[in-house]
Order: structure tokens, then sequence, then C-alpha cells
């Protein structure tokens, strides 16, 4: 079940919580599409369910049309960072992802090295890199 909680951003979309069962099935369709696409080797990561998610994070969702369109999961013990961040491909660059980093003041994230629309976004809204290793770089801001 969606459950509308805050805002109204521009087209329609909301900021939301959803029950765990809602964001696995959108979890099992996204990899579908992914692999359909033949991008899931990006997109994985970030669509994966770990048993347990729910207990340690507080997952924020974007809905449109009462179906997700966004989410951002921040860890409960530091709501300054966000664990993962992903829009569903059919609403890419409409300012969600921006709308959720701000909204939620995430000073700290991380992303992987090869994600250029990520790190493009990332370094627009302020976020500078902290630490770079093989394949991730730790990005913060002010």
């Amino acid at each position: 079940m969606i459950t509308p909680v805050i805002n109204e951003i521009t087209d329609g979309y909301m900021l939301t919580t959803v029950s765990e069962e809602v964001l696995k099935e959108y979890f099992t369709q996204e990899s579908f599409k992914h692999i359909a696409a033949g991008t899931q080797q990006h997109n994985s990561d970030y669509i994966s369910y770990s048993e347990g998610i729910f207990d340690l994070t507080t997952i924020h969702v974007l809905t449109k049309d009462n179906h997700i369109a966004a989410f951002c999961i921040v860890p409960k013990y530091n709501k300054d960072v966000t664990m993962r961040i992903y829009v569903g491909q059919e609403h890419r660059r409409k300012g969600l992802a921006s709308f959720l980093l701000d909204s939620l003041k995430i000073t700290e994230l991380s992303c992987l090295k090869d994600n250029e629309a990520g790190l493009a976004l990332y370094k627009k809204l302020g976020f500078r890199t902290k630490a770079e290793y093989s394949w991730l770089i730790n990005l913060i801001r002010d």
C-alpha cells in the first residue's frame, strides 16, 4: 500500500512511504526492465532487496499515479547520508534525484566511478570528492 505523506512536487509526484512488500515488488519490476534493456549491470546494486532493509533505514519514495518513480534510502543512525538513491528509467532527468537529495538535506553519498550521469548531477548539486577507490567515489557537500 502506498500512503501519501508529505509534499506534492511538480507534475504530480508525491513524497511518500511504502510497505516493504511494495518496495520488493518494485525492485523486481525494475530488475526485469533493466534485464530487457541490457542495463542491469549499472543498476542492479540500487534495486536489490536486502532482508531487514526497513529495520535500519528510512526509505523516502517519490510516486506518480500511485507508482514508485524514485527512492532514497537513508540510515536511521545518520540522516545526512544516503545508502542508495534511484530514479526509474522513465522518470529520469526530471529533477527527482535533486529534489530528494536537497529536501532530505543529504550531505554524503557514494557513487560508482562509471556512473557518469550520477557524478555530473552530484557535482552540479555541490558534492565534491571525499575519497576515491578503485570502483567507487565517496562525495560530500557542505
